[in-house]
């Protein structure tokens, strides 16, 4: 039996499952003092002094990220009919040297901070200088001589502004 809606609908979503695919390739990290959404936009696209500020803001980058170790939890939620998103990301790394764990120590495991993380289409802006993100450094290292030491870096926090998608063109 075939049963035929005769409600007309506001949207009509087709998924389209086709072989593209995102895959996470770098992670940026910046002081939260320069990234306001649409401050952020406007600074990669104008004056090249505003691209000085934020290049001089970027504190890490993280390259060649494996994609089986990036978790991402971008979730929608409201209070009181005002939404926000609760962020949560984590990244494995693996075969760091000790100063290099001492200095992600240092300069982590607080907050203040805006992240930008690529894929090979787009770039995802997250954080600003209001509503900034923690990031904390979790040690799994095991000493049992069998490879498995990494750290993971948490990047966790609630913003009111959704995360902002550029195109990479």
């Amino acid at each position: 039996m075939l049963i035929f809606f005769k409600k007309r609908y506001e949207m009509i979503i087709n998924n389209n499952p086709n072989n593209n695919f995102r895959e996470i390739k770098k992670i940026y990290i910046f002081k939260n003092d320069v990234l306001n959404p649409i401050y952020f936009y406007d600074k990669t696209t104008d004056s090249q002094d505003a691209i000085s500020d934020i290049e001089t803001s970027l504190i890490c980058v993280i390259n060649n990220v494996i994609p089986d170790d990036f978790h991402r939890s971008i979730v929608t939620k409201s209070i009181n009919g005002n939404i926000y998103y609760e962020v949560n990301i984590s990244i494995d790394l693996y075969d760091l040297p000790k100063d290099k764990i001492l200095e992600l120590n240092e300069l982590f495991n607080k907050k203040g901070f805006g992240i930008c993380y690529e894929t090979q289409d787009e770039q995802y802006v997250i954080g600003n200088e209001d509503e900034a993100l923690s990031i904390n450094i979790i040690d799994n290292i095991k000493e049992n001589g069998r490879g498995e030491d990494y750290i993971t870096i948490a990047i966790s926090g609630e913003t009111i502004y959704r995360p902002i998608i550029h195109t990479i063109i």
